[in-house]
């Protein structure tokens, strides 16, 4: 099968593509590549693809308090994504959405109502409005998942990461925003990207599946695990109130029932993949830093 991965280069779709790669011809379509999901001429002109796994986005939630940042990318690259798919007759597509779709609380499942607290997560349940008309008036298999926090190597976003960049250039204190007690579902990579595809395997139709944890991690206990990956003693501080910035999501945790009747589930524990991923942290910058 011919597969084209947008957003291939990414912390995802790298992953991803290097699952892929093992059963499939895949395309890797990205703006590091010198493609863009804006660009429709571009897209166009590819011929003979027999499936699109559709990942490129601005990932970035606190940065879409300003909607521009992820409307043109998100949605109108989304669209340009679809109409591809339709004029093609490309009967197979896998969109990768996110928990952001949902407001917040415990045991969300799939039905569960839309209601983003943020602007990236209302880009990302817009494409999910046009991809099940897409489907139903297309005849396009359709599979979503909905990501819990992803972490892993090669992230560059999120609590983890900024909390390990903070440590690294003053490992005397961490600012914590928030009071700390957000608590969150987090799946580490190579689980989401072996679900993503059981998700797509499992397809017919159109298809929602939430893709998480069973465990659910707070802020402080996130910090805590970095803090004594590090080896640190740094004087905590914090911001103050509920959720950390403009956007944020106090308690969420996914029920993920659906995806393990498939046979998937999560193998990463929490404190073993933090422990991978600080590692392969330190050795980014051990080699920036010879």
């Amino acid at each position: 099968m011919k597969v084209l991965v947008t957003g291939g280069s990414g912390f995802i779709g790298s992953h991803l593509i290097k699952e892929l790669s093992k059963e499939h011809e895949v395309i890797n379509y990205d703006i590091k590549e010198g493609y863009d999901i804006l660009n429709k001429e571009q897209l166009n002109s590819l011929e003979n693809i027999d499936c699109v796994f559709h990942l490129a986005a601005d990932p970035d939630v606190k940065s879409s308090i300003n909607p521009s940042n992820c409307f043109e990318k998100n949605v109108i690259g989304s669209y340009n994504v679809l109409e591809f798919v339709r004029k093609k007759n490309i009967k197979n597509l896998a969109f990768t959405s996110s928990c952001t779709v949902y407001r917040q609380g415990i045991d969300l499942k799939e039905d569960s109502p839309l209601e983003p607290v943020s602007n990236y997560g209302a880009s990302k349940a817009a494409i999910e409005m046009f991809i099940s008309s897409y489907s139903h008036a297309y005849g396009i298999n359709a599979t979503i998942v909905r990501f819990a926090n992803v972490y892993g190597k090669g992230s560059t976003h999120g609590v983890m990461y900024d909390f390990y960049q903070k440590l690294k250039k003053n490992p005397d204190k961490l600012e914590i925003l928030g009071n700390g007690l957000q608590k969150k579902s987090y799946i580490h990579v190579t689980d989401a990207v072996k679900g993503l595809i059981t998700a797509w395997k499992n397809t017919k139709g159109l298809e929602v599946y939430n893709i998480g944890h069973d465990e659910w991690t707070s802020v402080n206990e996130i910090a805590k695990e970095i803090i004594s990956a590090l080896k640190l003693n740094p004087k905590i501080s914090y911001t103050g109130g509920s959720k950390g910035w403009a956007g944020d999501i106090s308690k969420i945790r996914l029920n993920i029932n659906k995806i393990k009747s498939t046979g998937w589930k999560p193998e990463v524990s929490f404190k073993q993949g933090i422990k991978e991923y600080i590692n392969s942290l330190n050795s980014l910058t051990a080699l920036s830093n010879p």
